[in-house]
């Protein structure tokens, strides 16, 4: 049997430190937010219909985009099915037949807290299927982000971040309307 000298055994344990620093700074370097507004708010007119979905809100619970929700006009009677996913497809929310009496109201929207105690922070993916009033359905499938204000702004550009409070007349995103998050951006 061959005998192990103390300095191999300092180069192996040398060794998976080094593996396990690179690992640990790797996964310091991940950004949650990554992506998060690399595309603007979902604006589509289903004729009937116009479905205005915001890519940011914010959890932290001060009465302004709190929560997650899809606005619609009186042209879509229905949202048949929500879901919410994080980035690796695990079903985090869902909710299924909203009529459009209840549509706008918060009791049905997303607010991303986790067991009621932490918000969920970064990208995730939206599922919806809706009805108009012709009987048609659609389908809409997209990103949005839930951003924790109280954490330094990770994004390098906030103007194509999107909130459900920038919404026009006609349904389109204008960064010109105030979010109401001026300590986020």
């Amino acid at each position: 049997m061959k005998k192990t000298t103390p300095f191999s055994l300092l180069y192996l344990i040398g060794l998976l430190g080094v593996v396990f620093c690179s690992c640990k700074d790797k996964i310091d370097k991940i950004n949650v937010y990554e992506g998060c507004c690399d595309t603007a708010p979902v604006v589509m007119d289903f004729n009937p219909g116009k479905v205005y979905i915001p890519n940011m809100f914010t959890p932290n619970q001060d009465g302004k985009n709190d929560n997650f929700i899809i606005y619609a006009d009186s042209g879509i009677v229905e949202i048949e099915e929500l879901k919410i996913f994080d980035t690796e497809g695990a079903l985090l929310y869902q909710f299924y037949m909203v009529p459009s009496g209840i549509m706008h109201s918060d009791w049905f929207a997303w607010d991303s807290y986790e067991n009621g105690m932490t918000p969920y922070k970064g990208k995730f993916n939206y599922y919806f299927k809706i009805r108009n009033n012709k009987g048609e359905r659609h389908e809409i499938e997209g990103s949005a982000c839930s951003f924790v204000c109280d954490e330094a702004n990770p994004f390098d550009d906030f103007s194509n971040c999107g909130f459900k409070t920038q919404r026009d007349s006609n349904w389109q995103f204008d960064p010109n309307i105030p979010s109401l998050e001026p300590e986020c951006q």
